[in-house]
């Protein structure tokens, strides 16, 4: 089986700096030009109004707090722009827009650093940087149109995951501490983020005791499982029950008013609706546009197909997580309710890093 490269490069801080200079003007060219109706007049629709509750409650709140049901769980979003707005004064619409373009900023830039570490060109990083930075759903505009939403903040939190459970230096007693401590606050922030968190233990622990190597043919799923076979047990297991912790603990504090049982009821409901082969397909082309088009061009041609394979298994690093998570978008867009590609969204990163090895592979053919 390949393995990876490790001349990976470095991003100097000048480069650094220019990303984040982007990022800045694509903000101030969205936040001027696109149109701002809830920012200007301060409205907190759908699940927005929730977090707007749970801001005040939160901070001023006593004993048991009560919002509807989904988002009542989902508390870290609306506590830290409830924060913001309790130190800087400013309103809490301006205050849950600079978290949600501080998020963007963050997930985008650190993107950039994913696609350069995975040996993606700075001309096809770039491409992939402006894409997601001016794309009309994407976290920047997203951010400016609706923000009391938590769409980039929840970004940033699968981000983080990725950053921790892939974090493979030497076993440290205060990294872990640490790590155990931010994988709690993020539950607080999704629930997806427990979810996944057990999704990876859970396979981690099969691979240990299945013999997987006789019975796969497939060289990207031996590379996957062998890759995951390899984690440290004890850590995905520590920050599986810190996730857990967080799970529980969210729910002492706050009561879900409304329909209990609404996951299941969305299992149920969106995976019957998602058996359609076109209801299924559809939300990657909404979601992601062009990097959808050439991800889906790239398998379904043989010798293009057998290139990129290649190229993911000479260059990626963490491919084992990052194909797992990319499962995990695929449950999560197919069961998890409406706006499909909202939760195709949050995924961006790791997506896009197929897109942009598959343009690289496209513009190297006639070198091969």
């Amino acid at each position: 089986m390949k393995t990876v490269s490790n001349n990976f490069v470095t991003i100097s801080a000048v480069e650094f700096s220019t990303v984040l200079f982007f990022l800045i003007l694509v903000s101030g060219f969205y936040y001027y030009f696109d149109p701002n109706t809830m920012l200007k007049f301060e409205v907190f629709p759908w699940d927005a109004s929730s977090y707007r509750s749970l801001a005040e409650s939160l901070h001023f709140g006593e004993g048991t707090i009560y919002e509807r049901n989904p988002f009542s769980y989902r508390i870290l979003f609306p506590w830290l722009y409830g924060y913001i707005h309790n130190i800087t004064g400013i309103s809490y619409i301006y205050s849950s827009l600079v978290l949600n373009l501080f998020s963007s900023w963050v997930v985008l830039m650190l993107s950039y650093v994913l696609w350069r570490r995975s040996n993606c060109s700075r001309v096809i990083s770039w491409a992939g940087l402006i894409y997601f930075s001016i794309l009309w759903i994407g976290p920047i505009r997203y951010s400016i149109f609706y923000p009391g939403g938590s769409f980039a903040f929840d970004i940033l939190l699968i981000v983080i995951f990725f950053l921790i459970v892939t974090y493979d230096r030497k076993r440290n007693l205060f990294i872990t501490l640490m790590s155990l401590i931010v994988i709690f606050m993020l539950s607080l922030g999704r629930e997806t983020i427990t979810y996944m968190t057990l999704f990876v233990t859970i396979v981690h622990i099969l691979t240990k005791v299945i013999k997987y190597k006789t019975k796969l043919n497939s060289e990207i799923l031996l590379k996957v499982f062998s890759e995951l076979e390899k984690r440290d047990t004890l850590k995905l297991v520590l920050i599986s029950i810190s996730s857990i912790l967080g799970y529980v603990f969210v729910r002492t504090i706050v009561y879900g008013q409304g329909n209990q049982g609404i996951a299941f009821d969305n299992i149920i409901t969106f995976g019957w609706f998602h058996l359609h082969i076109a209801e299924f397909i559809y939300p990657y082309f909404y979601a992601f546009g062009t990097i959808a088009l050439i991800i889906s061009s790239m398998l379904l041609l043989k010798k293009m197909r057998i290139r990129l394979y290649d190229e993911f298994l000479k260059s990626i690093e963490n491919f084992d997580i990052l194909f797992l998570i990319c499962i995990c978008a695929v449950i999560f867009s197919t069961f998890g309710g409406t706006d499909s590609d909202r939760y195709l969204l949050w995924f961006f990163p790791f997506f896009s890093l197929f897109a942009l090895k598959g343009l690289t592979v496209i513009l190297t053919l006639d070198k091969k």
